[in-house]
């Protein structure tokens, strides 16, 4: 955490010490040398691309400066200094662009370096560059494309397949799970009303967080027909933009279907806005202007020409596809997929002196000026809240009963998170230290300092309303050399500011860091349908629904309850909704006496000589004997002691006070409650509110009784 702390300190320092005159190529003299020097050592590597003249090179790097920096010589002031830092980076992100950053290529090292193509992210955006940080998004995009992922044992897989082939539905779990890690292949909402199971059809997906737009790349290659990206920085909308227009002359997803793109910029989710909710057969009200009424309808009628022109003609998708056209709100969502990749924060920044990095190109950080607003736990919370709300159907206000807010999501859509298991590498080198700590200080016991992921934080609070589908864990142990313990470009860190004494301790530290604890997971969770079937937001086409679905498809019930599972009696009565059924029940062994409630809560209830505790039938639990009822009937007033009848009556008044107050307050609900909470609580519930009372012991211990308990202390 030192030496963290120390290269952070260093950059900062150093940013806002050694500045440059803002025209360095004309007023600082060796470095036009330096940069060419760096850009032939950075491209002459990569072998991509055309040879640039030196003119063309430095001319280049002077628009480069003058499209990223805010003041630029071109404005006409004379005063104009750049920080050493920033030309720096500049320049690292110049090198950058014109050598491109591999994306998609195949699984090995030498694969990934022969086969795919290249991405030309700008100035200050971020982009996964080495294959360990894109192996997230491949393995996203095969489980979108339905791809069986590439192994080196193909004789195996194919026996494996032959052996398959005849176990039917378990066969495909079987295959799904092996190839993809995934419980069911990628089946979206949008493919139900189709015959065939083709990805042809298309999807709608929202792009939270475009960045350079990789991400938007691989939407299109899996095959969504709509995709909206959105991000906060105009900057970074306009290099995925950019992306965009060279999928489309590369033609990197060819397809005849009609495809559209929309570029939005919002601090993390676009505004939906309201449905109208209506009936079958419901007429517009007359109270309505007659305006706005005329132009929904002329919306409406525009819209559905433009989809029957592309339908009918589907040679104008290359055309439609390359517009960015600006639609109104109510046009787009709920939407079949959501991605929420925030970009993943080195450990150290980027070496700012390259002239001792000329080595360090491929493993260099990917470069992002600021901290991103969505690399945030606010952000990641707000963004859980609203796709928990989307799965409920909420009105806006009373006043408007007839308005619904458009949920995110459609029913059966799928939400990825592409999430670091820290937002700040600082948690995970504090959580290092003290299980070190810890460890050192308690060699004989075996306890572990919990840390808690960002992923079982967001499984964890989607559980209800989404269930989980894919879930795999990425580590960055890639990012290390074959012959080092950690990247490269943490070794000039170690280099300069590590004492040679605690190097060694360093090492480890990194090399834990990159290896076990530092990962990105993958989540793929799926929204379960909500409880009233509503058609408002899906898009009738005309064709009638396919009741015989395919294998692969999203099971659907046409049986389904129309009561929520939280409002039923096994939610209610803490039955698990997909468990085994219970042996028992808590109703089956708590005996009833209403019959005797009036009398035993009578005024004068503790006059009589049958409401000593040996004669309580209200002791739940225990059938009453009559024999001993019997027996203890022939017992007299003066058999009983004047200490043992004071202390009777005193417990009687204190099972009055506490203990029948209590259940006149619905005891029993807040008792089944209880019997969920944690063994601390229990424990204190029992000595503070229920130690007089027997019956309420022996009712929480029926509740116990209905799990599977170790502890029964």
């Amino acid at each position: 955490m030192e030496l963290q702390e120390l290269a952070e300190q260093f950059v900062v320092k150093l940013q806002s010490t050694v500045f440059l005159p803002s025209d360095v190529v004309q007023e600082v003299d060796d470095f036009p040398m330096f940069l060419l020097r760096y850009f032939h050592h950075a491209v002459g590597r990569a072998k991509e691309g055309r040879p640039r003249s030196e003119e063309e090179i430095i001319e280049g790097f002077m628009e480069w400066m003058d499209m990223a920096l805010p003041a630029s010589p071109s404005s006409g002031r004379e005063e104009e200094f750049v920080s050493f830092v920033e030309l720096m980076r500049l320049v690292q992100s110049f090198v950058r662009y014109h050598r491109g950053v591999r994306w998609g290529g195949g699984i090995t090292s030498a694969e990934w370096h022969r086969n795919g193509y290249l991405l030309h992210p700008w100035h200050g955006t971020y982009c996964p560059s080495l294959h360990t940080e894109q192996m997230p998004y491949v393995h996203l995009l095969q489980w979108l494309l339905r791809r069986r992922p590439v192994q080196e044992e193909k004789g195996r897989l194919g026996d494996a397949d032959k052996r398959n082939t005849s176990n039917g539905d378990s066969s495909m779990r079987d295959d799904t799970m092996r190839w993809w890690s995934a419980t069911e292949p990628f089946a979206p909402p949008s493919w139900r009303d189709e015959r065939t199971s083709s990805n042809t059809v298309g999807f709608a997906a929202l792009d939270c967080g475009c960045h350079s737009g990789y991400m938007t790349d691989l939407l299109l290659k899996a095959g969504a027909q709509h995709v909206i990206a959105v991000d906060v920085s105009a900057h970074a909308l306009g290099s995925a933009e950019a992306t965009l227009r060279e999928h489309l002359r590369e033609r990197r997803s060819a397809t005849s279907v009609a495809k559209r793109v929309q570029f939005i910029r919002c601090d993390l989710l676009p505004e939906l806005g309201s449905v109208a909710k209506q009936e079958e057969g419901e007429m517009a009200s007359p109270l309505m202007e007659e305006r706005s009424t005329l132009v929904a309808a002329a919306a409406r009628r525009r819209l559905l020409a433009r989809k029957r022109f592309m339908r009918d003609n589907p040679q104008v998708s290359v055309s439609s596809f390359s517009e960015v056209t600006a639609a109104p709100e109510s046009e787009f969502g709920p939407f079949d997929l959501l991605v929420f990749h925030p970009p993943v924060k080195p450990l150290f920044p980027s070496w700012p002196l390259l002239q001792e990095s000329l080595n360090v190109v491929e493993y260099s950080p990917p470069i992002a000026e600021d901290h991103h607003s969505h690399s945030s736990l606010s952000a990641l919370h707000e963004f859980l809240q609203r796709l928990l709300y989307s799965s409920k159907d909420h009105t806006e206000s009373s006043t408007q009963p007839q308005s619904l807010a458009t949920p995110l999501l459609k029913d059966g859509g799928y939400v990825a998170f592409i999430i670091p298991v820290a937002f700040d590498p600082k948690d995970i080198l504090q959580h290092i230290s003290l299980s070190q700590l810890h460890s050192s200080s308690r060699r004989g016991d075996g306890g572990v300092v919990s840390f808690t992921s960002l992923s079982d934080a967001v499984t964890g609070l989607l559980e209800g309303p989404y269930e989980l589908v894919v879930r795999r864990r990425h580590s960055l142990a890639g990012m290390c050399n074959t012959g080092e313990e950690f990247p490269l470009c943490d070794m000039a860190y170690l280099r300069e500011f590590a004492d040679p004494q605690c190097r060694d301790r360093i090492k480890q530290e990194l090399n834990a860091f990159y290896r076990t604890y530092q990962a990105v997971d993958l989540l793929v969770l799926r929204k379960k349908p909500s409880s009233k079937e509503s058609n408002k937001y899906k898009k009738n086409e005309g064709n009638s629904r396919n009741e015989n679905h395919t294998k692969d498809h999203f099971p659907a019930d046409p049986k389904e309850n129309p009561i929520t599972y939280e409002e039923s009696f096994e939610h209610t009565e803490y039955i698990p909704a997909d468990g085994p059924s219970l042996r028992h029940h808590w109703t089956e062994m708590t005996p009833s006496y209403s019959y005797l409630e009036d009398e035993f809560f009578d005024s004068n209830a503790g006059k009589t000589k049958r409401n000593f505790p040996e004669s309580n039938f209200l002791a739940v639990g225990h059938t009453p004997s009559l024999v001993r009822e019997e027996v203890k009937a022939e017992r007299t007033d003066g058999e009983w002691s004047h200490a043992n009848l004071q202390t009777v009556r005193r417990s009687l008044r204190n099972y009055r006070s506490l203990f029948t107050g209590e259940l006149k307050m619905r005891r029993k609900k807040r008792l089944r409650k209880m019997a969920l909470q944690s063994l601390e609580n229990q424990e204190w519930y029992i000595d503070e509110k229920l130690v007089k009372s027997e019956g309420a012991k022996i009712d929480l211990l029926n509740e116990l009784s209905r799990f599977d308990l170790q502890d029964w202390d």
